[in-house]
Formats: C-alpha cells, structure tokens, sequence
C-alpha cells in the first residue's frame, strides 16, 4: 500500500536499501481514492480486492472470482503480485498488466502498452505511451487531434514502419533479459516464465548498458516527461535513457526551442514571449493571437521562416504528398488548422502540425526549414479623399516634411548623446598595472569571446531581471544572440573586483571541463567590469541544502546528494591536475557550486583562484577566502597548495551530509553551533546514531561500495 498524490493506491514498490531510494513499478488504481480506511483482501472466492470504509463495495479487483485462487505472493523474477490454485499454478499475476514499468523476465504483448504517470507525483495516466506493435516498440505523444510517434525499436531493418509492410511471426513478445539488461523480440507461447529461449532476431536486440554487468533487478519505466529510462537495482554506471533532451516532443513546452542540452528558448522574442518567465521548460505563447479568416483582403497572419529547426516526430510519420517548399509552406498558410509546416531539402519531404509543441533546434540549416504561423496587426492603409482641397494636401505635405525632419533630428540628437556617453574601449593598462593577471588575460589561448557594452545591455535587454547579489556585485539573466541563456555577474566595484575579474577571465578562457562552470564571454570597458556564464537552472548548492523548500527536499536524496559529491571533487581534480598550470581555486562552498538542470554540479567563482607552476609546491598570498571554509595552514602561515580545496571540499561534504551549515548560532545545544568539531566528537565516542541526518553511515557505504 502506498500513500500517492494525498490519495491511497495499491502499488507495489522497488526500494534500494542501500540509498533508501525506491520507485514505483506498478499500480493497481492509478486515479487514487481519498479515504480514511483502505484495506486489500484476498476473498473467499478468490477475487483480490481493494476496499474502502465499507469494506464491501471494491474500488479495485483482479476479477479472479471463481478461478481457483487458493494463495497470494510475491515473486521476484519478474517483480510481481501473484495469485496461484492449490497446486502453485499461476491464475493472475500484476507483470502480465504492467502500468508504467517492465522489469526482468516480464513480457510486453501486443495491445498492453505502457502509459506514463501525469507528474513526477501523480500516477493517473499520463500523456505518452509505450506501444508495442507488428513492427517493434514505439513511443506515442497522447495530443488532441491524432497520437504522435517520436520514437521506435523495430525489429526488421531499422526503418519506420510506415515505410514498409511488417510480418512477424506468431506470438510475438518483448522481454528485458536477465543477463545482459537488452530488448529482445521473442517467440511466447503463453507457458514461458523467462526470457530464456530463442529469440526471433538478437542482432536487432536494444542494448540497455554499456557493461555487460547483471545487477538484482533491471526495469524499463515510461516516465512522466515521456523518457523511456532504464533502472536497476543496485544502480549501475552507464544505463541509458532512450530518448532523453530535445529528442523528448515536449521537453520544452508549446513553441519552445530546445538547443544543446535541454536549453529552452522562445522561437522569436519579437513573436514570442515565455509563459513563465522564471523557467523556460514551460514553453512560451504568440503575441498576437492567430484570426483566421481566409476571404479577408486584411493580411493576419504570416509565415516565420526559421533554419535548423524540425520536429522530433516529423522521423516517424509519413511525409504528405507536397512537392516543393513553397507547396508545402502555402497549403499550411491557408490551412486555419495548420499551425507549423516542415521541410526537408535533403529528402523533399513535407510535415505539418496542428498543435504547438517543442521543437528541436541547432540542425543542419541547409537541409531542415520550419515556417511558423503567427499573427500580425491588420495593416490599415490611409487615402487621401479625392474631393480634398488643393490647399490642404498642400497644409499636409508641409506638415509631414516638418515632421519627418523634426524626427530625424530628434534621432541625431539622441545618437550624439548615446555616442558621449557610451564608455569608451578600455586601452592599455599602465605599466605599473602590467601585473601577471593582466599579462595572463592577453594571452591565454582559446579567451572567451569579449563583448562591449551595448552587447551585454542588450543581452540583459537593458539588465531588467536581476538572479541575484553577492560580494563583487550583481548578477542579472541573459540571453545571447543565437537563444542559449546566460548570467550575467556585474562587477560593482573596480578596487575591489579588478583583481578578481581578471584572474577568473584568464583562468576560465583556457580551461573546460564537465562539472566547471563554462565562461562564455567578458565586458572589459572603462568603469565596467561583466563575466558572462552559462545560466545554471537550479541555482547554487545552498539554496538546496539549507533550503526548507518541502520539494526542494523532496528532490535532494542521497543519490542526488551522491552524484553533486562526486561532480565537486572531478572539477577540482581537473583543475590541480588536467590543467598545464596548476590551478587552486581556494573558494569551495555551497555558494559557488551550481547546478544544472540534472543537478549536475558546476564549480563557480575563480575570482581568488591562482595559478602554481610545475616547479612550484606551494605559494604565498594574503587570506582572501571565507571563514570556516579555509584551511588551517593557510590561516597560519598565508601558504595555499592543492591541499587547501582538499579541506574545503572535506568541510562542504559534511555540509552536504547533514543538511546544515557547518556554523549555525541557532543550533541548541551550543556544543552543537560547530558542527564539524560536535561531529568529530560524536565520530570518537561512536555515536554515530545520534549525527544528522540519521543515515550518515549509508552515505559512507555508498561511496565505500559504490564509487571505490
């Protein structure tokens, strides 16, 4: 029995006792019922029911009544609620009617398609589907108006099936092997209980992983956002998720453009504007509402024509019988149901949509071309009335002269006025101010791209949302040319940041690395100072740790909590060792680890990070960092080396094991203010039991046996 969306279901539930995690396999009454008193029973005539305060009016049965159900049981190969007779015959059982999950040794049969949960929180059926078909497996977006396929397995040759005619054998099945985690299509007689017999065609078998490693239970779940993903129990390195980013149909909501990895944008800001303006992923709305009304002379609507752009599903449904582009863009043009049409240069074929979805973006522009409809304003055009008099037209030609003359001069004006008051270019430093940094930034190879100052007002669109505030200034939301979004940080104060800025430009332009966050460019004029990142959905480490945000909580589990600890310490061994010069960052705290969308973990902030030659073990430098966070022979003796990340990231995983900050004035008792010193204690006389957050010594087993 399982608590589901404030509603009771009878679901049955995988859980990972190591990390405490568990997922949801399988649901018997995926709508939930509010109730005070729920109960499963197992009646005299074999029928399995669920039952509410009544007891007698069932809310779920097996409709088993009268089939000889003698015992009830669980099994394990396939995970499974199963009802057998008196002689251990199987007469019902949840695998043969999966919900939203296959796991080892279950069968998919023709017509029991998977279908996904409606959130991450709501099993009732969702929006996509997991089909399988004469042809293999397919993946289907629910929509109004027909169901969309965007993806597929096919067991023949690979090719879409609307492509070609599909003659399977008898009795076809699909079955995840126990051994090597793949699909197979299978001949099923309706007796086998494994997969362990002869497939139809292993060569066209789906891979599930990159090592051929059993682990105790692999599934394939159909998930809410429409990825299929691949689980297993204990988690394994390398499993897949199939499709996944901007292959999913609506990873970035209606009109959304999906670049990169999941980076959503509108189509056009001009056309477009987000739904939400704090998260792009909810996708983005016309400006203009479409009017269509084709025996109007009035113009309403047009064709934006965007390169590179295409639809996911556009690869599995046929093309219509439209032969050139211009065919294909008009029949969409005075179609009032069609909404977007797609052509394809390289094959000349032709798709059109009657539903706003996400499209997919950064493709080849010679060869995919989307046109958009969109409204426009009725354009209105004035006449003159042939009856007005000759002094008039005169009086109006006069007047507009004046008109466009005085516009014109208001405009060299205000040209004039931005030209003296735009910051000039910063020339060369001075030769006192000729220091290292500034040699550096010169001519480090592959520098970030550098932008002036009307560049970065208008990527800020004029700095109007602003993300945050920290010690060297402002930090406002951003979006380059080509959509991708970015922070941008303002440096406030040229005293205090000059140094910073540029020892973070220099540093961060010839470096790269998966869990360091990416500069993508820098403003160097005089009385300004911006660094300009890759925007970070889910903000900085702290606001999760120290957050009490119930689905923020919800989110952070031990296995998120397990992978952004291990993404910190591969960025900062990039940086003392993947990198020509060594770099020691020496600010490692929650405030400067980012995190992705995935909850990848970004290391931010190299404004006090220097640099050590090969020949060099150590340096010398003034305390810059932040308390509590700084390692001991630094604040003794003012020498930095690698060692110095090594104790600030110790101190920021205890932060990240405990869910609070290593220095807490309103921890009681007062012993317990600073943690690492309580819990150093704690750890001597064994008392481990009594340390936050109550599973310490899990999170030590899961890097001890896990990541070893």
């Amino acid at each position: 029995m399982g608590m589901l969306h404030r509603n009771f279901s009878l679901a049955i539930v995988v859980r990972d006792l190591q990390t405490a995690y568990y997922n949801v396999i399988w649901t018997a009454n995926r709508h939930g019922i509010s109730a005070r008193l729920i109960s499963l029973r197992l009646r005299e005539d074999g029928n399995l029911v669920l039952v509410a305060e009544d007891m007698q009016t069932p809310i779920w049965s097996s409709d088993t009544a009268g089939k000889g159900v003698a015992k009830m049981s669980l099994s394990e190969s396939p995970v499974s609620l199963v009802l057998r007779d008196r002689f251990g015959k199987i007469v019902w059982r949840t695998a043969d009617y999966p919900t939203d999950t296959v796991g080892t040794n279950q069968f998919l049969l023709e017509g029991k398609n998977l279908t996904s949960w409606s959130s991450a929180s709501d099993p009732s059926p969702g929006r996509y589907t997991l089909a399988f078909e004469s042809c293999g497996l397919a993946l289907y977006m629910m929509s109004t108006q027909n169901p969309q396929r965007y993806w597929a397995l096919n067991y023949n040759d690979g090719s879409p099936s609307w492509k070609r005619s599909c003659r399977p054998p008898s009795r076809l099945a699909a079955c995840i092997s126990d051994f090597y985690s793949t699909i197979e299509f299978n001949a099923y007689d309706g007796a086998q209980t494994d997969c362990s017999f002869s497939a139809y065609n292993s060569s066209f078998s789906l891979y599930l992983g990159t090592t051929p490693l059993r682990p105790d239970g692999t599934f394939l779940q159909l998930q809410y956002d429409g990825n299929l993903r691949v689980l297993t129990y204990p988690p394994v390195q390398g499993r897949q998720s199939t499709p996944e980013g901007c292959l999913l149909p609506n990873s970035c909501g209606p009109y959304g453009l999906c670049m990169g990895e999941s980076q959503c944008s509108c189509l056009n800001a001009f056309f477009f504007s987000p739904l939400n303006s704090t998260d792009s992923s909810q996708g983005c709305k016309l400006n203009e509402k479409l009017k269509c009304n084709p025996s109007s002379r009035a113009q309403v609507t047009t064709m934006l024509k965007l390169d590179g752009v295409d639809y996911v599903a556009n690869d599995y449904t046929p093309a219509l019988k439209l032969s050139s582009e211009k065919e294909c863009k008009e029949v969409c043009e005075h179609d009032c149901s069609c909404l977007l049409a797609f052509w394809r240069k390289d094959t000349n074929a032709c798709h059109h949509m009657h539903e706003e979805w996400s499209l997919r973006g950064g493709l080849n522009q010679s060869i995919f071309v989307t046109y958009v409809k969109v409204g426009i304003s009725p354009r209105t055009e004035a006449t003159a009335s042939r009856t007005e008099a000759t002094s008039r037209k005169t009086v109006i030609i006069v007047a507009s002269v004046l008109s466009a003359l005085g516009v014109v001069f208001i405009l060299v004006l205000f040209h004039l006025y931005r030209r003296l008051s735009m910051p000039k270019v910063e020339e060369e430093e001075d030769d006192d101010d000729d220091d290292d940094d500034d040699v550096l930034l010169n001519v480090t190879e592959g520098l970030p791209s550098r932008f002036n100052y009307r560049d970065v007002h208008k990527i800020t669109k004029g700095f109007e949302r602003q993300l945050g505030k920290g010690g060297f200034g402002v930090v406002y939301a951003g979006q380059l040319l080509d959509g991708t979004p970015v922070a941008v940080k303002k440096l406030d104060s040229l005293n205090q940041g000059n140094k910073e800025f540029k020892a973070e430009v220099a540093i961060m332009g010839g470096i790269s690395h998966y869990n360091l966050l990416r500069l993508r460019g820098f403003c160097a004029q005089k009385g300004y100072r911006f660094l300009l990142y890759d925007y970070m959905d889910n903000g900085s480490l702290d606001q999760w740790l120290f957050s009490d945000h119930a689905h923020r909580k919800a989110q952070l589990t031990w296995r998120v909590r397990c992978k952004i600890a291990l993404g910190i310490p591969q960025g900062i061994a990039y940086l003392h060792n993947g990198t020509r010069e060594r770099i020691i960052h020496l600010d490692i705290k929650p405030q400067n680890i980012l995190l992705d969308s995935n909850l990848e973990a970004k290391v931010a902030d190299f404004g006090l990070s220097r640099l050590l030659k090969n020949c060099e073990t150590h340096v010398m430098t003034a305390m810059r960092g932040t308390p509590g966070y700084m390692a001991p022979d630094w604040l003794r003796k003012g020498v930095i080396d690698e060692k110095c990340d090594v104790f600030s990231f110790g101190m920021l995983l205890m932060e990240i094991i405990s869910g609070r900050r290593n220095l807490d004035n309103n921890i009681e008792p007062q012993e317990k203010t600073y943690y690492p010193e309580w819990a150093f204690w704690q750890a001597q006389a064994d008392n481990i039991a009594e340390m936050p957050p109550w599973r310490v010594k899990s999170m030590y087993e899961i890097f001890d046996k896990r990541y070893a």
